[in-house]
């Protein structure tokens, strides 16, 4: 009796381990690499995903609200962001749970989604998607928008608009997209956005040092703009004149440079091109840096690296001087580094 008991145990227990445990380890494994493949077949860099709620999860891995004042984010986003959260916290215990954070991210994409389309408004009411071309807009969000015009007559009318509206609910779009400060860099998504420089100038035009503590910025981003500033700050004057100002385009666009070199970087450290795509820099830059893939691989190697840059920067100059020919030194052609919210 009692062998035939352990017989019954052990059987229970086999077909425990080989019809539950395993296939569970099995499909957890399987998602782990389906997550590292889709990572690493991602065309961009791995901070384009970044999301400042992460910082807030707590040992259960909930979102805790009453820490989103500790954000390093411009005002408007952090009430924006506690307003989506106190709608999404349905049992009100100031922590989001899987479920309700999916909610918050959903209220948090339609109204990044509607400011956006706001940008697009013609006279008429009609989003004109000629505004597309202002500035660099991600496929993410370009693409539905010109597939959801059926007529092809450059606007969407309410009927294209719905359908627009939809299809970029599902697209999977990274949060900095529509909102730049999370990437540091400014792109035509968001209105709302705009170079922090700008503010700093005085009614003579000479930009001034001293008013960067008045920026609503983070201060990670105060303190490199005190850092390049001072480095173009040839005289020490506190005060950047026109030269000056053409010396801190050339810091910022070399910075922006490196980091877009080093946001080609595969889960190996290589530097992948095919990452290129969805880098915020116009096509004809693109095109001068894979040039530079000599043994055409579609990586960069030190060697390929080197050359990569300096093909970068001509092609940068380049479309500066074709901006404006009047003073190609002054302007730069690619997103800026550094962004803040206007009020």
């Amino acid at each position: 009796m009692r062998w035939a008991l352990v017989a019954v145990l052990g059987t229970v227990l086999g077909l425990w381990v080989f019809g539950v445990l395993i296939p569970d380890l099995r499909e957890k494994r399987e998602r782990k690499e389906r997550a590292r493949a889709e990572e690493a077949s991602s065309p961009y860099p791995d901070f384009f995903w970044n999301d400042p709620v992460d910082a807030l999860r707590d040992e259960s891995g909930e979102i805790e609200t009453t820490k989103f004042d500790d954000l390093d984010l411009p005002e408007v986003l952090k009430e924006e962001y506690q307003k989506f959260a106190s709608e999404a916290d349905v049992d009100s215990n100031g922590a989001l749970d899987a479920s309700e954070l999916a909610t918050f991210k959903r209220l948090r994409k339609i109204a990044s989604r509607d400011r956006f389309l706001e940008r697009l408004r013609s006279d008429d009411g009609r989003c004109d998607l000629d505004k597309l071309g202002d500035a660099w807009t991600p496929p993410e969000i370009s693409n539905p928008l010109n597939a959801a015009d059926l007529d092809g007559d450059g606007f969407l009318d309410p009927d294209e608009e719905l359908a627009a509206k939809e299809a970029l609910l599902v697209a999977e779009i990274p949060e900095l997209f529509w909102n730049p400060p999370l990437g540091g860099f400014k792109a035509s998504a968001s209105p709302v956005w705009s170079d922090p420089i700008d503010r700093l100038r005085r009614e003579d035009g000479a930009i001034e040092l001293a008013r960067i503590d008045a920026l609503e910025t983070p201060e990670e981003i105060k303190t490199r703009l005190r850092t390049e500033l001072a480095d173009a700050d040839a005289d020490s004057n506190g005060l950047l004149d026109d030269e000056e100002e053409a010396a801190l385009t050339r810091i910022r666009r070399r910075l922006f440079r490196d980091g877009v070199f080093e946001g080609l970087r595969n889960n190996e450290g290589r530097r992948e091109l095919a990452k290129l795509n969805g880098v915020p820099i116009s096509e004809s830059v693109k095109k001068a840096v894979r040039e530079a893939d000599a043994n055409g691989n579609g990586f960069l190697d030190d060697e390929e690296l080197s050359t990569a840059r300096d093909a970068f920067d001509a092609a940068a100059e380049q479309e500066e001087r074709a901006r404006n020919p009047v003073d190609s030194q002054v302007g730069n052609p690619f997103p800026t580094n550094f962004v803040e919210s206007e009020n």
